[in-house]
């Protein structure tokens, strides 16, 4: 990591539950030896910060690794949470280290490495013992190497060795912690942290790389600061999703310091075509996205399609007419809805010919479970707006192909060939995301699917 996560100027209370746990990181690290006690980051406080919500770790008065005659209050971890925490630490500095041999800082890296003799060694086994690969972060200068000699990378390319790692981390806490079913969030939290710190480093050190002639990913992706920094506050607000999802007490300097990532003056991001449709209730009955007729509501089409979205929330009772065909209200209370693995916006729960599947109102993307697109490709008449709905001007910017994480395990996908058509694909749970279009294509296909 980069030590970017400074945290800004907290309000009081949360600045003492900020203190407590950067102090309690302190404290992990001064288990290694007092002197190590030096390590301590701002990185390594926000996992603390994390870790003690997730196990609810008391607050304890103890001494001062620096001044040990002032006593200070934090959090204090259980004893094998906190000797993982400081072995990830230790990893992690070994891998900084590396990456400045593999810049061309050979002397810090090489006095770093020195320091660390021994030291890497025994946090790899503590690491293995608690069922962590600690491959994740001891390959990533190499990793990263690779990535960065690919020609015309991606930002999010260029920070996906990062953010995977970053995510396994942090998915590893739900392990620690015996908290299974916050995996998901914890995984896509450590990616999303990892992207805007990759990301912000880049972008405060183009001039300085320039004139260094070092690599910088800003430049290596062909972006200018400003498409830079709207990837940049995309992660920052995924990043704050997840860890309101996670449903955690005393997180609100965690909460902030993540805002402080935020580029200044980066635009927010523009409402989804869902929620414009839902704000017009003036043109009850009207489906703007024209996915049948350019002036008919879809539920009224005798196209055959099932009702589009919009409609469930502009048509009731009342305002239908007599030919109107009523729309039953949805079940009020839907699962929760997963996240679109493009653009990142939520996706919304449909049902259609037996298969139940998500689509994203925004990109028009589809997430399919496994053994539903055979499903769909068995039907005999797919969803109309499926197979032809259309955009509403220019198309959403979308994560690149091959950075995606699985909207069900938040695992990164990888891209599978069927029907001469490029899917991503999740190896743990066998659910498959299509891009606009990419289910059409599949259907317009000889048959004899080959997959790779």
């Amino acid at each position: 990591m980069f030590g970017r996560l400074r945290p800004p100027q907290l309000k009081p209370n949360s600045h003492s539950q900020y203190r407590a746990d950067f102090c309690g990181s302190c404290q992990v690290m001064a288990g290694v030896g007092r002197a190590w006690s030096l390590a301590t980051s701002y990185d390594i406080a926000f996992l603390h910060s994390v870790a003690s919500a997730l196990e609810d770790a008391p607050l304890v008065t103890r001494p001062c690794t620096a001044l040990p005659w002032r006593p200070v209050q934090i959090r204090e971890l259980s004893t094998p949470l906190a000797r993982w925490l400081a072995s990830v630490n230790l990893l992690l500095i070994e891998a900084k280290c590396r990456d400045d041999l593999l810049d061309g800082e050979a002397w810090k890296g090489k006095v770093g490495l020195k320091l660390l003799k021994g030291k890497g060694e025994r946090a790899e086994e503590q690491l293995q013992e608690s069922g962590f690969p600690a491959d994740q972060i001891r390959e990533l200068p190499l990793r990263q190497a690779r990535h960065e000699s690919q020609a015309a990378p991606t930002l999010e390319f260029l920070a996906l060795p990062t953010s995977e790692m970053l995510g396994e981390v942090f998915a590893h806490l739900a392990v620690l912690t015996n908290c299974p079913e916050k995996t998901a969030h914890l995984r896509r939290l450590g990616q999303s942290v990892a992207s805007a710190v990759y990301l912000k480093d880049a972008l405060e050190d183009q001039s300085k790389d320039q004139q260094r002639g070092r690599f910088n990913a800003v430049q290596a992706g062909r972006l200018s600061p400003v498409a830079a920094n709207r990837i940049l506050a995309r992660e920052v607000a995924r990043a704050r999703v997840n860890l309101a999802a996670l449903g955690l007490s005393n997180t609100e300097a965690l909460d902030t310091i993540l805002a402080h990532l935020t580029p200044p003056g980066s635009e927010s991001p523009s409402p989804s075509l869902g929620q414009r449709l839902r704000k017009r209730q003036s043109q009850a009955g009207i489906c703007e996205i024209f996915l049948c007729a350019p002036d008919l509501c879809c539920t009224a089409a005798s196209c055959g399609c099932d009702p589009c979205s919009c409609c469930y929330h502009v048509l009731s009772n009342k305002e239908s007419s007599s030919n109107s065909i009523v729309v039953n209200q949805p079940d009020p209370s839907p699962p929760p809805a997963l996240p679109c693995p493009a653009c990142d916006h939520q996706m919304t729960c449909s049902q259609a010919v037996g298969v139940e599947y998500d689509e994203c109102l925004n990109c028009l993307g589809l997430w399919l479970d496994k053994g539903e697109l055979e499903q769909l490709a068995r039907a005999e008449r797919p969803p109309h707006r499926l197979l032809h709905g259309r955009l509403d001007g220019t198309a959403p910017p979308l994560r690149p192909e091959g950075t995606r994480s699985c909207p069900r395990c938040a695992q990164v996908m990888s891209i599978m060939m069927v029907r001469d058509v490029r899917l991503d694909f999740c190896a743990d749970c066998q659910g498959l995301f299509l891009d606009h279009g990419e289910l059409t294509r599949f259907l317009e296909h000889d048959e004899n699917p080959q997959g790779s």
